[in-house]
Parts: structure tokens; sequence; C-alpha cells
């Protein structure tokens, strides 16, 4: 792998072709070939790297790694080379959602100081947005959950504001707080609901970033876009380029602006059902498990 040798320390990430418009000018979270290539089961020309005991290829390489177990095979695109020091039994998360939540405010929204933005959504993506944009300098951050502990947490990581949207007018509270409607907004939930009211939640040209998965056929009303200045864009893994972000992140962490290892629970790997449990509930926000060596 060019640029790795052997004895290095790595995180895995997305993979990307390295050809493609998108690829050669730098956003290779939006590879054409994104879909194919992370959760397409194969290799990219088509070929598995396993078969079970009948012959029959058993379908591996999600996200360019299916990392799910004691050793990975991934390419020059998804193995990220870590600094010196670096934390390398809780990187492994930086590879996703927390480089999504971050780089989502930092690089797809870029927040300048003085901003204000609400988030939707307090798992690790919305969280690492917190911190993200107290990174950032925004002056007012809003986290809007349904559930007050996580909201509670939030606080911690930098959240200015909270809101309980099961209880409060969400739109109606952002625009209170922020005196007319916030600056940046960004949406983890893929909810329609949630991003109608997050929208509304907006001042005129605003820019509104979305990563949550919706539900096929989702709407929201295009008056609330039309004539008012508003950007909505569809963000993936935070507009990263992996193998400068996820240093960047490292390197935050290490002076103390990015605890990212507060999201972490690590479980090990006979706990497998425990850490499913724990992240259903909530009481996980990014369940890490060990692998046996």
């Amino acid at each position: 792998m060019a640029g790795l040798v052997v004895g290095d320390n790595v995180a895995l990430s997305f993979t990307s072709c390295g050809r493609c418009h998108n690829c050669l000018a730098g956003r290779g979270a939006y590879c054409i070939h994104f879909g194919a290539l992370n959760v397409g089961g194969t290799r990219p020309d088509g070929s598995t790297t396993l078969i079970d005991s009948s012959g029959a290829p058993v379908h591996g390489n999600f996200f360019g790694q299916s990392s799910f177990a004691t050793h990975a095979i991934a390419t020059a695109a998804n193995a990220v080379k870590l600094p010196d020091g670096a934390p390398v039994d809780i990187s492994g998360p930086l590879g996703c959602g927390i480089q999504t939540g971050a780089g989502t405010v930092l690089n797809s929204l870029a927040v300048p100081a003085g901003a204000s933005i609400v988030i939707s959504g307090t798992g690790a993506v919305g969280l690492s947005g917190i911190m993200g944009a107290k990174i950032a300098g925004a002056t007012t951050i809003i986290a809007v959950d349904l559930v007050d502990g996580r909201l509670e947490f939030a606080k911690t990581l930098g959240a200015t504001h909270i809101i309980n949207s099961k209880n409060e007018d969400l739109a109606k509270q952002v625009i209170q707080i922020t005196g007319g409607g916030a600056d940046y907004a960004f949406d983890t939930t893929g909810a329609a609901e949630v991003i109608e009211s997050l929208v509304k939640a907006t001042t005129y040209g605003a820019k509104i970033a979305l990563v949550g998965a919706s539900k096929p056929g989702s709407t929201i009303p295009l008056a609330l876009v039309s004539a008012s200045g508003r950007t909505v864009i569809g963000a993936i893994e935070g507009d990263a380029v992996p193998q400068n972000f996820i240093p960047q992140l490292l390197d935050l962490h290490r002076a103390g602006q990015f605890p990212f290892d507060r999201l972490i629970t690590s479980y090990p790997f006979e706990q497998l059902n425990q850490a499913i449990s724990d992240t259903a509930t909530g009481k996980t926000v990014k369940a890490l498990l060990v692998m046996p060596k």
C-alpha cells in the first residue's frame, strides 16, 4: 500500500475508486461507485474473499473492509495511517460516524466562529457535530433529542442549549433562543417531520445539512426553501478525506478539544449481544468491540 509499511498502526474508513471525477477532485465521499464499493458485498471486480464449506461465496468487504473480524482486507484508499502516539484502541470509530459528525460541521457546512447551529439527534454523529461546532467557535449550539439524559450529556460536550422535541416546539424554541432562527442546521435523524421543523427553525440564508437515512418518499415543503436563500445539502462522511481529517481529529483529541473517547464504550467480542442491546436502548452511544487477539 502506498505510504504504508508493515507495522504501521491504521484506522479504517470508507473506500472509493480514486478514478471518477469526484475522487479526482478530492471528494472521495461522493465517489460515483460509493454504493458498490462500500455496500455491494464484493471486491471491486465482483469476487469475494471467502467461501463457505459448500464452496458458495461469503459476501463481505462491507464499507470496503468488513472489519467485524480479527483480520480485515482493506486498500490504501481506506487505510489511514495513525500518528505516532495515537490511541489505537479507540481510533476505529473515527472512520465513519465520528468523522461524519465533526466533518459535516467543520467541512460540509464550514460553520464560522460566532454562528448559531441546531443539531437534531444526539447519537455519535450528532454529538460529534456538537464537539465540532464548539471547535469551530459557534456561540449558540442547540442540541435536539427525545431523551433527556442524552441532552444533558450533550451539554457537557459543548451544547449551549437543549430542546426535548417530544415536549417542546422545536422551531419555536430555536427561533426564540437565536432571536430569529439558526444560521446552520444539521439533521442526523432522517425523520421528515424533524427535518421540516429544522428548516423552519433556521433564518433566511441558512445552510442545512442532512445525513440521516430518510424513508423512501420522504418530503418537505419546497416553499420552506424557495425564495428564502436557504441551502439544503445531503452530506456524506463529513466531506472528509480520511487520511487528512482523522489525524486532524486525533490532534484535536490530544489537545483536549475533541474528547470523542467519551462517546465510546468498549466490549469484549463475547459481549456482542450486550453491546447491541446497550446501543438499542441508548445506554451506549458508540459501542466498540474488542476482538480476541
